[in-house]
């Protein structure tokens, strides 16, 4: 299997701390965010998955601040067709933001801080080029199911087919006074 765009092959199935996305990575149980922990469940058992931090800066912006990442890849090699995953928070928190042909934005806020998580949706690009499909999308997160046999994707042709991906992000109302554009432009960039 060939990850990410950097090339390297890796054995499907296994989840390697040493594989890395174009930045290092370490394999988490639970990402800790200021609103609660983001899980992955695979039908109904939680999991760990593949954790890595991206910064994002917007080079039209020059006072805005630096926005930090936190990606989630889940992967789905080892997978077969019904097989469920989720990813999101155990508890209703997230109301619907954006999206474009390629990923859904939902976030959160309190007094202080806003969050956004974003997911990746394939419905909208093309599914003949990968083995799932978003089948939820609720307050709590993002529910995905296995459509079609990952092994029967050739990961050189077909980009990001055997992983999904989710970023969250989360920034203070005071860094920038149009927080919630900053954030889903940068969560949009990662994912779309």
């Amino acid at each position: 299997m060939y990850c990410d765009n950097c090339g390297e092959i890796f054995d499907p199935g296994t989840i390697r701390s040493d594989i890395f996305f174009n930045k290092p990575h370490k394999v988490i149980d639970e990402l800790e965010t200021p609103f609660g922990s983001i899980k992955v469940w695979i039908n109904g058992k939680i999991v760990p998955f593949r954790y890595r931090i991206k910064t994002y800066d917007d080079p039209e912006e020059a006072l805005a601040p630096t926005v930090t990442m936190h990606i989630i890849d889940i992967d789905l090699s080892q997978l077969k067709v019904g097989d469920e995953i989720f990813c999101g928070f155990d508890k209703d928190l997230l109301e619907y933001n954006d999206g474009d042909e390629r990923s859904l934005l939902y976030s959160c806020e309190n007094e202080k801080q806003i969050m956004g998580l974003c997911a990746y949706d394939p419905y909208e690009w093309d599914l003949d080029n990968c083995c799932f499909q978003l089948k939820e999308r609720t307050s709590k997160g993002f529910g995905y199911c296995i459509v079609s046999d990952p092994n029967q994707f050739d990961e050189k042709k077909n980009y990001q087919s055997k992983i999904t991906s989710l970023a969250a992000a989360w920034l203070t109302k005071d860094e920038y006074n149009d927080a919630d554009l900053v954030m889903n432009l940068a969560l949009t960039c990662v994912i779309g």
